[in-house]
């Protein structure tokens, strides 16, 4: 299976838990943060090959750990673009908002809603890839105990 095939199913994937969430209801439906992480894997390895940032670079943000290493920048963005929350080189924090509801535990979805609506009022850089990664950094130093990123 090539890694463009990979991408798009994780993507479609994402999409399809997506609409399943919404439709039978956040509360019940909101997925733990383990069943979060198998599901971003694919769009994980995905981005680490089309960006050629390393694992080990990945890794590190979960304990804050934002190295100014242009394919860890790149990362990012190729991320949030892939869960469409990076809009024509800006955040689209209203589909943070809505992901986090229909996703995340119930217990960490108002911090991390007041979180992303922080962060996305950071000034967007001319750089794509700055811009997400700034804003990946901002929600780990806001509040570290609920960082999520693939």
């Amino acid at each position: 299976m090539t890694n463009k095939n990979i991408y798009v199913r994780s993507i479609l994937l994402v999409v399809l838990l997506g609409c399943l969430l919404e439709r039978f209801g956040s509360v019940e439906g909101a997925m733990s943060l383990e069943q979060m992480r198998k599901t971003a894997m694919g769009i994980r390895n995905s981005c680490i090959t089309k960006t050629g940032a390393t694992a080990e670079l990945v890794d590190g943000m979960k304990s804050g750990q934002f190295p100014e290493d242009r394919n860890l920048q790149c990362y990012t963005q190729c991320v949030m673009k892939a869960i469409r929350t990076f809009k024509n080189g800006k955040i689209d924090v209203d589909m943070v908002v809505k992901q986090v509801d229909m996703m995340m535990p119930t217990e960490l979805q108002e911090g991390m809603k007041i979180t992303a609506r922080k962060c996305g009022s950071l000034e967007p850089s001319d750089d794509v890839c700055i811009t997400a990664f700034n804003y990946v950094k901002c929600n780990y130093m806001e509040d570290p105990s609920a960082f999520f990123f693939p």
